[in-house]
């Protein structure tokens, strides 16, 4: 851990494989950040930045974590303060495999735009062959969204699928 450690939130736990998987957004920098149990039952990780969202953005709001078409999935918001607005909304970061050891394993992409806003509060599951995620958008209209992938594995934009639920 980071020797000025404030601590993490928005995090989610799984299994991969025989050994946990967290998703955290760490609170210093801001960035999505991973750890893996270094083996079946250690009691120690591993862990590294899978996004750092760049000048002005901040990743890793409402991290939700599911394991997809033999990869990790984690989905998150992207929000920030004087970042490219467009690029602010539901992200998703897909690793290479079950257990990766590095930031370079993984790939992002911008699942759905919610310009202006980021994502609060969610909630995400593997759907039969299709993955959800739930919602809040961040910022007036506040209103509960869901998205759901076209595909088991969506690894871009266009995978995706969503609308507003409630308002």
């Amino acid at each position: 851990l980071p020797t000025t450690w404030n601590g993490a939130y928005h995090d989610t736990v799984l299994t991969s494989g025989n050994r946990l998987a967290i998703a955290y957004t760490e609170s210093n920098a801001g960035d999505l950040r991973f750890a893996l149990q270094d083996s079946p039952g250690a009691f120690s990780f591993t862990t590294y930045t899978v996004d750092t969202g760049g000048a002005g953005l901040y990743p890793g709001a409402g991290a939700r974590m599911v394991e997809s078409g033999g990869r990790l999935i984690i989905g998150y918001g992207m929000g920030g303060s004087g970042g490219t607005p467009s690029l602010y909304g539901l992200w998703m970061s897909v690793s290479s495999n079950l257990q990766p050891s590095s930031g370079a394993q993984w790939a992002q992409h911008q699942a759905v735009v919610e310009t202006n806003c980021g994502v609060d509060y969610s909630s995400m599951a593997k759907l039969g062959d299709h993955i959800g995620y739930a919602y809040t958008r961040g910022a007036p209209p506040a209103n509960l969204r869901f998205a759901r992938s076209l595909n088991a594995l969506p690894i871009a934009t266009g995978d995706w699928v969503a609308t507003t639920v409630a308002s």
